[in-house]
C-alpha cells in the first residue's frame, strides 16, 4: 500500500499544569531549560509537588529520562496532564534505553538509533542536519547552543506513543516525523516498505525546532509549517519554496473546486487532517 509520509509540528499540551509564572511559562514554551530551572530555584512558596512536576518536565526536555520518570512519580495527587507525561516519559526511557548515540562532526546534534538496519541512515540524517543548522542560522541570525537532540524510533506506535498522538492520527495524516519535547523524533525508513525521504524530513523538523526556540509554542501552526515546508529543501543548496508538480496541480484544483482548507483547521495541529488534506495543507503553506 502506497503511504503519503509528512512531517508534523506538534504542541505541547500536555503541561499545562507546569506554569508557575509567565516568564516560566515563556523559557518552557522556547524550551529553554536554564532560564526555566533559574526561575524555579528562585521561586518563593513553590508547593514540594509542583517543583517536582517542574523539575521533571525539564529533566525529561533535557533528555534525562530517567530522573524525569523518577521526580514525576514523586508528584503527589497527580492530575491528567501529569500522568499523561509520565506514561510518555516511562515510554520513552524504555525505548531508548537501549539505543547507541552518533554524534555530528560539528557536534550540533546527537542521534540516538537502535545498532542494525537503522545504522545506514544515521550519516545521512546528520549530514542534513548539519547543512540545515548552518541555513537556519544565518537565516534568522541565531546563535542557539546545542546538541540537539534526535532520536530514530522503530515504528509508528513509538512515534505515537512518544508523542502523545494516537494511532489513528498517525495513521490518517501519514506522519513520519515529530518535533516535540526538545526533540526531532523520526520513524525508522525500515519501518516503511520503501523508505522515505528521511534527509529532507529531517530538515523540516529541524526549522520546526528552530522556530520553537525562538519564538517558543505559541506561534500559529500554519506559521510554523508553512516556514518548514518553504525552507525545506534549502539544506541542499536549492531556492525556497519549490512546489513539485504534483503540489502545484493539487493546489490549482483545489483553488478551481473551492477546496482550500482554511487556516483555522490548522490551528493546532495538522495530525487531526486526513492524509490527502494534509498534503493539501502543505501545498497551501508552501506557496
Amino acid at each position: 500500500m502506497n503511504r503519503c509520509t509528512f512531517s508534523l509540528f506538534c504542541i505541547s499540551y500536555l503541561v499545562p499544569w507546569i506554569a508557575w509564572s509567565d516568564d516560566l511559562d515563556e523559557a518552557l514554551k522556547r524550551w529553554d531549560t536554564k532560564t526555566a530551572l533559574e526561575l524555579v530555584q528562585t521561586a518563593r512558596d513553590l508547593p514540594r509537588s509542583k517543583a517536582a512536576a517542574l523539575y521533571g518536565y525539564m529533566a525529561f526536555l533535557e533528555g534525562d529520562y530517567g530522573r524525569a520518570e523518577g521526580l514525576l512519580r514523586k508528584v503527589s495527587g497527580p492530575d491528567r496532564g501529569t500522568k499523561a507525561l509520565l506514561t510518555i516519559v516511562a515510554f520513552t526511557r524504555a525505548t531508548t534505553q537501549d539505543m547507541v548515540v552518533a554524534t555530528s562532526e560539528k557536534g550540533h546534534f546527537s542521534l540516538k538509533y537502535r545498532p542494525g538496519h537503522d545504522e545506514a541512515a544515521v550519516f545521512y540524517i546528520l549530514e542534513a542536519a548539519e547543512a540545515m543548522w548552518d541555513v537556519l542560522m544565518r537565516r534568522f541570525d541565531a546563535h542557539l547552543e546545542g546538541p540537539v537532540r534526535i532520536e530514530l524510533l522503530p515504528s509508528f506506535e513509538a512515534l505515537a506513543a512518544s508523542t502523545g498522538l494516537n494511532m489513528p492520527e498517525v495513521h490518517e495524516s501519514g506522519a513520519v516525523a515529530v518535533c516535540k519535547f526538545n526533540k526531532v523524533m523520526l520513524v525508522s525508513p525500515s519501518a516503511l516498505p520503501w523508505g522515505y525521504p528521511y534527509a529532507d524530513t529531517m530538515a523540516h523538523e529541524l526549522t520546526h525546532y528552530v522556530l520553537t526556540r525562538l519564538g517558543g509554542e505559541d506561534l500559529p501552526l500554519w506559521f510554523q509549517e508553512g516556514v518548514a515546508k518553504y525552507l525545506e529543501s534549502t539544506w541542499r543548496g536549492k531556492e525556497p519554496g519549490q512546489l513539485t508538480r504534483g503540489a502545484r496541480e493539487r493546489l490549482a484544483t483545489a483553488v478551481v473546486e473551492g477546496r482550500l482548507i482554511p487556516f483555522d483547521s490548522m490551528r493546532d495541529s495538522l495530525a487531526w487532517l486526513p492524509a490527502d488534506a494534509v498534503s493539501l495543507a502543505f501545498a497551501e503553506l508552501s506557496s
